[in-house]
């Protein structure tokens, strides 16, 4: 309660630029189960949802050959995945699974890295506050 307390003293407790306000949002300092585990669903279809317009590898090219591979070009454009696709690939992402295909563009690269970064991170606060629960 002192962490609510003070968060809701300054800028009447929406200070986003704080990591604290982030904690709260994300998981209620590491208190709330629920909100943990809505957070990582949300975040798990937000990721399906970008993977759908973002391009991914179509395919590689095969070589055999030193001059084959001088002159084999990668797909740079993608195709974007479908819903079921992205569903689970997102969730190989979260897992920090290596899914395929490979990002095509920078903006699903830089998607992909987010996800590794922040699904991880999601699922500690949710592993924290039911651990947090049980403590009690």
């Amino acid at each position: 309660m002192a962490m609510d307390a003070r968060r809701l003293e300054r800028w009447r407790g929406f200070a986003f630029w704080t990591l604290g306000w982030w904690y709260w949002l994300a998981s209620g300092y590491g208190e709330r189960v629920w909100r943990a585990f809505v957070v990582l669903i949300g975040m798990w279809l937000v990721g399906a949802a970008l993977y759908t317009q973002v391009g991914f590898v179509r395919w590689e090219p095969r070589v055999s050959s030193e001059q084959e591979a001088w002159e084999a070009r990668r797909d740079e454009v993608g195709q974007p995945l479908r819903w079921q696709r992205a569903l689970t690939y997102s969730l190989g992402v979260m897992t920090l699974q290596k899914p395929e295909p490979r990002p095509a563009t920078d903006a699903a690269q830089a998607l992909v890295m987010l996800e590794t970064i922040l699904g991880p991170v999601q699922a500690a606060l949710l592993a924290l506050a039911i651990r947090r629960k049980f403590m009690r």
